[in-house]
């Protein structure tokens, strides 16, 4: 079976209308058809104009608008749901997750990890680009020393911020996951990726999903597909697994897939 898989696309029509939709056995799109930074929504359309009807798609954390994803019910949704299908006399199972962590839970996160060794507060400062997450989760540096205010308060007053982007809940995602008996032949698409893979930026903590970790541990699908992060574009095989982020289409990156019998192949295609 040979798999299309984008991601990330951002509104960067331009470089999917340079995609090719025909000759592939199945479509899958990973989310984040809006760009938080100016979104849209007659350029999503015109997006999902040219995505196929028969597209597998889960919402990506940019994603969260009602009108969107009112458009995209033409798509055949994974977010926590199972779908089975029989391609060329192989029976596939697919299952996905939407979205990615809340950046409340992020920034919490964060918060214990630079506490548990201030050093990484330093070097963080010193080389990330993203230093607007520092203040975010209540670490702040004046005068060259460091101070903390209440992670609470900071939650608190970047609420409209954590809200613009969609989330799901783990523990919502691990009870979906747990009525999947098995997932022979599997196919999991999350946005976010798993915890564990492909889910550590520099200088911070791994922050992907667990749920969809624990799913994958206990299901053995043998695809993983994920995006959320445009800066890994790789694949990853462990314990019989293979793990794929193509890398955004807004960057001008794209997969393609080929699932055989005893092989997968993942290439990164760019445009």
């Amino acid at each position: 079976m040979k798999i299309l898989f984008i991601t990330d696309i951002h509104q960067n029509i331009s470089a999917l209308e340079k995609i090719s939709m025909t000759g592939y056995d199945m479509i899958i799109c990973g989310g984040d058809i809006l760009d938080p930074a100016n979104p849209d929504m007659s350029v999503a359309k015109r997006i999902i104009d040219i995505l196929p009807e028969n597209t597998y798609f889960v919402p990506g954390n940019c994603d969260n608008n009602d009108q969107l994803l009112a458009l995209t019910a033409k798509f055949r949704s994974l977010h926590l749901r199972k779908l089975s299908e029989n391609i060329g006399g192989t029976e596939y199972n697919l299952t996905g997750l939407g979205y990615a962590r809340s950046l409340g839970d992020d920034f919490i996160e964060y918060r214990r990890f630079f506490t548990e060794d201030e050093s990484r507060i330093w070097e963080f400062a010193k080389n990330s680009p993203a230093k607007f997450i520092l203040p975010s989760c209540g670490i702040m540096i004046e005068n060259g020393s460091i101070s903390y205010l209440p992670i609470e308060e900071c939650l608190k007053k970047g609420e409209p911020f954590i809200k613009k982007f969609g989330a799901f809940n783990e523990d919502e995602a691990a009870a979906f996951f747990d009525t999947i008996g098995s997932l022979p032949n599997g196919i999991m698409v999350c946005h976010s990726p798993v915890r564990g893979f492909m889910d550590q930026l520099p200088y911070l903590p791994n922050i992907g999903a667990v749920s969809a970790a624990n799913a994958a541990k206990r299901l053995k699908p043998r695809l993983v597909l994920c995006g959320h992060f445009h800066e890994f574009s790789e694949s990853i095989t462990a314990d019989g697994i293979t793990y794929f982020n193509p890398g955004a289409v807004k960057d001008g990156k794209y997969g393609v897939i080929n699932m055989e019998e005893t092989r997968i192949g993942c290439e990164i295609k760019k445009i």
